[in-house]
């Protein structure tokens, strides 16, 4: 679990690893957000093809939880929680996690991914709903806050999905039930946060290992990778530097985590 007091559950959020050192840069300059939500990439104009950064998807579930959080969408940060795993990579290699404390008390906790909210049964149920006040009442019931009621969700969710045991859960088993498939408890941060708010970043160990083979088979003649491997490779070496510079530490995580499918 770490040294001591750095137990427990963590917010984490995962990018890919070649938007680091913008974040690194705009963290040191004081730009702010320096971490960037979809309505911030999109007011900032940040090409994306033909696709908007902030969907018509997104934004009627941002619709549905802005009675939990009761602040406006754009100021919502999306996290995981996560105990010592390297978070939710198919939205990212780089698993930031956010320093104890830097978490308000009274954030909204999701037991799920907000997006089950327009997928089903759960979309059926609210889309059936026509007061307000009735979503409301459903919305309420996965919801939770970060000190009071996290490690209760977590356990509920980690035993609900384990059935009876006879023997106790690993640590490693407790992280990797939190993060099954995209079935993840969802933190709705207020605000957004930059480098020095981090307590670490983590690499998977997978991601490590792949790095390394494709640099040193290439190096040696052995391989020749194309160049979006080769282009990955370098961009994690740019955002591993990004974040020494920036007094970052960089764990290499073991356990699973959660893995895109």
């Amino acid at each position: 679990m770490g040294s001591k007091g750095r137990e427990g559950a963590r917010a984490v959020v995962n990018i890919a690893a070649v938007h680091i050192p913008s974040f690194c840069d705009r963290s040191k300059s004081g730009l702010q957000p320096a971490y960037m939500n979809a309505y911030d990439v999109e007011a900032a104009g940040v090409a994306r093809g033909d696709r908007k950064a902030v969907s018509k998807t997104r934004q009627r579930v941002d619709d549905m939880l802005r009675g939990l959080h009761r602040s406006r969408p754009e100021d919502i940060y999306f996290a995981a929680v996560e105990l010592d795993g390297s978070g939710i990579s198919f939205y990212g290699d780089v698993c930031l996690v956010l320093a104890k404390g830097r978490v308000h008390d009274d954030t909204v906790v999701l037991d799920r991914n907000s997006y089950d909210l327009v997928q089903q049964p759960l979309g059926a149920l609210i889309q059936a709903q026509m007061g307000t006040s009735e979503i409301a009442h459903t919305l309420a019931g996965i919801a939770g806050r970060w000190r009071a009621d996290v490690a209760m969700m977590g356990a509920i969710k980690v035993v609900g999905s384990d059935g009876e045991r006879e023997r106790r859960l690993t640590t490693g088993q407790i992280s990797d039930r939190l993060l099954d498939d995209e079935d993840y408890m969802e933190v709705l941060k207020v605000g957004s946060f930059s480098a020095t708010d981090l307590e670490a970043a983590r690499l998977a160990l997978a991601d490590v290992a792949t790095e390394d083979h494709i640099e040193r088979e290439y190096a040696n003649g052995h391989l020749a990778p194309g160049h979006v491997s080769l282009l990955w490779a370098h961009q994690r070496r740019k955002a591993i530097a990004a974040l020494r510079k920036a007094e970052v530490p960089t764990n290499l995580v073991r356990s699973s985590g959660r893995v895109k499918r």
